[in-house]
């Protein structure tokens, strides 16, 4: 009884365990929001947050505090030029997004138009989605990564889909009411790179 006891509510229990990993996941998330206010800096916080998120799943390094921003600081040119092309795919799309809402005619054509729109951005979106386990904890070439992602993204779409829809759990909850809004700064992103960490095979 003693013994299960201790594996349970020990300084390595169970318990603590689950605890510690709540904890410096809502801790690295915060990191990962003001690291990114400046926006520009956003491709260094990714990169810095999947080290740090890899690092508290295989207990290899007990600072990932510490990590996270040694990560940040790595690579500065690479991940900047990285943080510039998500900026300028999300300022695309919602440019596009805004003009075909406001500025062109509803007709047959033009509905065929914004469907392929949507597809080809959705198959973009979803094909991205291990490209910082290949670029970050790989140490891949962009080129590469990108290739790579596609090839993995898809190949565990059902794991994707399922990283996605826990992550973006309290975006979803928060659109339904704003009370929920504190969950978006103490969860999101870090939970999603949490649990697609957990379930994707990148190795």
């Amino acid at each position: 009884m003693k013994n299960n006891l201790q594996k349970l509510f020990g300084i390595e229990g169970s318990v603590n365990t689950i605890l510690d990993e709540f904890f410096s996941i809502v801790a690295l998330n915060i990191l990962f929001i003001v690291c990114s206010l400046p926006i520009f800096t956003i491709g260094m916080a990714w990169h810095a947050l999947y080290q740090s998120m890899a690092s508290l799943i295989t207990k290899e390094d007990a600072h990932i505090y510490r990590k996270y921003f040694s990560q940040f600081h790595q690579n500065v040119r690479q991940n900047l030029g990285l943080s510039f092309l998500m900026i300028f795919w999300i300022l695309s799309l919602m440019i596009n997004l805004i003009i075909f809402h406001r500025f062109i005619p509803m007709s047959p054509f033009f509905d065929l138009i914004r469907i392929l729109f949507i597809t080809v951005n959705v198959f973009i979106f979803l094909g991205m989605q291990t490209l910082f386990i290949w670029y970050s904890l790989k140490k891949k070439p962009l080129f590469m990564s990108f290739k790579l992602s596609i090839l993995t993204s898809y190949k565990q779409l059902p794991k994707i889909i399922l990283a996605l829809v826990v992550g973006a759990t309290p975006l979803f909850l928060t659109f339904h009411n704003l009370a929920f809004m504190p969950l978006i700064i103490l969860f999101c992103p870090a939970l999603l790179v949490y649990v697609k960490l957990k379930l994707v095979d990148y190795m």
